[in-house]
């Protein structure tokens, strides 16, 4: 009886997990509002010029439009690529091996930096440099989910170690075609996230994009002030 159980709940954890990253490409960005078109004074028309005749099997070479809404897959993501996965609060996350600058144990203390926003844990020194420190559970987890930080085991390196992403447990290779991903057409509201890979139930994240919201200087003490004030 308490294995069906079971069965039950973890089917009905990866349903949840397979909504919340279907839901990740479905944010549609808000249209912008059509701009006030001052009225033009009027110009005399010139004279029409004539075209210039193309010769017959002479090809006219024009730029391909861009469908709207079509996938925009990275630079790093042709052909096959690898990802190193890391586990948050249940949620798979990946990092493209290309953008990856290392992996470390956390050391013994990681220096806090009071009046920051929670998900900043602190610095740690690495190769003569400090490495800020994020949970990055706190930034990619939906609102309203249940979560429960624990002990990090590792820090995976970023932005030529600029950062640093904690995560627990132990970190995987994975071997992924670009085919096999569901790009974002639209960064949104999540411009961390590059795409999809219900296969594995993980979320691939686009570095440079994660490394330039969290350099924005969010994690100061103003914004944390006006979060706690605002929960």
């Amino acid at each position: 009886m308490s294995e069906h159980r079971n069965t039950g709940v973890l089917l009905d954890e990866r349903r949840a997990l397979t909504e919340y990253l279907d839901s990740l490409l479905q944010e549609i960005p808000t249209a912008p509002e059509p701009a006030v078109v001052a009225p033009q004074p009027r110009i005399q028309i010139p004279a029409p010029v004539r075209e210039p005749v193309v010769e017959a099997g002479e090809a006219v070479r024009t730029q391909p439009a861009s469908a709207v809404g079509e996938p925009v897959r990275p630079d790093w993501a042709e052909g096959t690529f690898q990802c190193l996965t890391f586990s948050v609060a249940g949620l798979t996350l990946a990092v493209p091996l290309v953008k990856l600058n290392g992996v470390i144990e956390v050391p013994e203390e990681i220096t806090p930096m009071p009046g920051h926003q929670p998900w900043f844990l602190g610095l740690i020194r690495h190769l003569e440099r400090q490495v800020k420190v994020v949970d990055i559970g706190r930034i990619v987890l939906p609102q309203g989910r249940e979560y429960s930080p624990v002990e990090p085991a590792h820090v995976i390196l970023i932005d030529d170690s600029r950062w640093g992403i904690a995560c627990e447990g132990e970190t995987q290779m994975l071997t992924l075609p670009e085919h096999g991903v569901r790009w974002r057409t639209s960064r949104g509201k999540r411009p961390w996230l590059a795409g999809t890979v219900i296969e594995h139930m993980c979320a691939i994240l686009d570095v440079d994009a994660l490394a330039s919201e969290l350099a924005t200087g969010q994690w100061s003490a103003a914004d944390a002030a006006k979060d706690s004030g605002s929960g």
